[in-house]
């Protein structure tokens, strides 16, 4: 069978596989699956790849109704970590980095709320969900994967405000930081607008989330909206983080219809290069 397992026994029979990679890659940008059905000492997961910041990405088809599901991630995430050299040996993918964190990215066709609730408490840069939600009709099947619930609510936890309260509980370097990714990020278009709450900011593009900076105890978490977590350690994260997020801002023009005169176009100096 060609990709992914499918949702039960009547969809494995449809052969739904290719679809369900193909939403895969459509809602993860940047993301390569290398293989497929891997396990290795009690690791199992249905697909392996590679993000465009050289993270492993382990995808596991799950039951989102299991109460151990969350035990279940974290297992993965476990065994990851345990095994990471072996798992690059084996993929031999020159862009994986073995000691980057590896993310564990979990597709159900919905969650429980309790199940949910555990989910949202794990590392965000490490563990992202999807709801699988199916469209059909005489042109075909469309398969579509959304993030879930539990991810979607962050963007009320925050208000537009100036960031000041977030800025002031950081460290000196980490603080400039923000007020570089602030500038370049606002460069962007003149629509963008910040918002900041507890622990972190969000930017937003005519109201709907861009991108979003949440400060993990010591170190600072970048996040593009159905798009990878960046660490911002480095500044090799920093551009990456920047990268993704001007490629959401335009997916959001295409979304939203309308790609604006040239004046608001994406200016110099939000890329990789500037």
């Amino acid at each position: 069978m060609n990709g992914l397992p499918n949702l039960d026994p009547a969809a494995q029979q449809r052969d739904n596989g290719p679809h369900f990679e193909s939403a895969l890659l459509d809602a993860m940008p940047g993301l390569e699956v290398l293989d497929h059905g891997l396990e290795l000492d009690g690791l199992s997961t249905d697909a392996v790849g590679v993000d465009a910041e050289g993270r492993l990405n382990l995808v596991l088809y799950a039951d989102g109704q299991a109460e151990s599901l969350p035990l279940e991630v974290l297992d993965t995430l476990r065994l990851a970590r345990r095994q990471r050299h072996l798992l690059a040996r084996h993929l031999n993918e020159p862009r994986l980095d073995p000691e980057a964190d590896a993310c564990v990215v979990v597709v159900a066709p919905g969650f429980d709320s309790l199940v949910s609730e555990r989910l949202a408490c794990l590392p965000r840069h490490q563990v992202r969900c999807f709801e699988l939600h199916e469209m059909r009709s005489e042109k075909g099947l469309s398969t579509l994967l959304l993030p879930a619930s539990h991810e979607q609510v962050e963007q009320h936890e925050f208000a537009i405000s100036a960031p000041e309260d977030f800025l002031s509980a950081l460290e000196e370097p980490m603080r400039e930081m923000v007020s570089e990714l602030t500038l370049r990020i606002e460069r962007i278009d003149r629509e963008v607008a910040l918002a900041s709450g507890p622990g972190g900011l969000e930017w937003r593009y005519r109201g709907t989330p861009l991108c979003r900076l949440r400060g993990e105890g010591e170190r600072l978490v970048g996040s593009v909206i159905e798009g990878p977590s960046f660490p911002l350690n480095r500044d090799r994260d920093l551009e990456g983080f920047l990268d993704a997020s001007l490629r959401r801002f335009l997916n959001l023009m295409d979304t939203l219809g309308e790609l604006g005169p040239p004046e608001l176009a994406p200016r110099p100096g939000i890329s990789a290069d500037s």
